[in-house]
């Protein structure tokens, strides 16, 4: 089948850091393959490379030679710009604009996040864009905090995480701006965070984690919990430890590896510490998350 090959011209544009490009090509099977939660019947290619100043996600799905549905996750740092360059790459290449970019929003998204510096006085991180100016760039906005499939029944977007774990206790000072306060207020816990996954055939379920602020095991419980019985196969993105005590570290290892993944794959915010860990810990589960990475399940 024809591959949906503007998206790597999308990302050689963009040449600011933090991206992961998902490309997801459905088998030619002539039908919709579904099963009760996504599709079993995936091949799933991850590349890795730099795009904006936020972890970006992008799962591409082809519906028909001519048509591509894409579906978006990314951080304020550079949603816009890739909506935006989406948009281009598809007019550039005749698959029309008509299939928008579909960015799928927690409703309750704040203005600002922030966190607390060590003198008491907040410090802002840039401004989210706004369910307008998202729209505005072109993109279609669906706003769930409820478990949903998207992409033919291929993915499955979390609602909120449930937090089990006794050391997953979210982002140190973080915050958020409130409006109709008019002043900062606690957000530690970040629960408009959500995970993505999809279940490949004879694997099992690969997660994308975002920067696991709910947690890397917590996460990786709820994914397994929504999978049905489906084996966890690997685990993907960002496992939020750079900043962790050994002792944290060291229970996520241990909880991570009672689950039993095929693969972990720890970026951006892991650290070097848990990679190594990891790699002392396990029988090579460690799998490499750099620029130019590609992995193919």
């Amino acid at each position: 089948m024809a591959e949906v090959c503007y998206y790597r011209q999308l990302l050689e544009g963009i040449k600011e850091e933090h991206c992961c490009s998902i490309r997801a090509q459905k088998r030619t099977s002539g039908r919709r393959m579904q099963s009760d939660c996504v599709s079993t019947y995936l091949k799933l290619t991850l590349f890795i490379s730099h795009i904006a100043t936020e972890t970006i996600q992008v799962i591409t799905a082809l519906c028909s030679p001519t048509v591509s549905i894409s579906f978006l996750i990314a951080g304020p740092g550079g949603m816009l710009r890739a909506i935006q360059m989406i948009q281009s790459a598809k007019s550039q290449h005749n698959l029309g604009t008509t299939a928008k970019a579909t960015v799928d929003l927690h409703p309750d998204r704040p203005d600002y996040r922030g966190f607390m510096g060590p003198k008491g006085f907040p410090f802002s991180l840039e401004a989210d864009p706004s369910f307008e100016e998202i729209g505005s760039a072109g993109a279609h906005v669906e706003k769930h905090d409820k478990p949903h499939t998207v992409l033919d029944n291929m993915f499955l977007i979390s609602g909120e995480i449930p937090r089990t774990t006794a050391y997953e206790t979210g982002l140190r000072r973080g915050l958020r701006f409130d409006k109709s306060q008019g002043d900062w207020v606690d957000d530690h816990l970040i629960e408009d965070e959500r995970l993505v996954m999809c279940k490949v055939k004879e694997k099992g379920i690969i997660m994308f984690t975002g920067c696991s602020h709910a947690g890397v095991v917590n996460a990786s419980r709820h994914a397994v919990e929504l999978g049905k019985g489906s084996p966890l196969y690997a685990v993907v993105g960002g496992y939020h430890l750079a900043d962790a005590e050994v002792a944290q570290m060291e229970a996520t290892v241990r909880d991570l590896k009672a689950l039993n993944p095929s693969i972990l794959v720890p970026g951006h915010c892991s650290g070097w510490r848990v990679k190594r860990l990891i790699e002392n810990e396990t029988a090579g589960w460690l799998a490499p998350s750099t620029v130019g990475t590609k992995l193919t399940f």
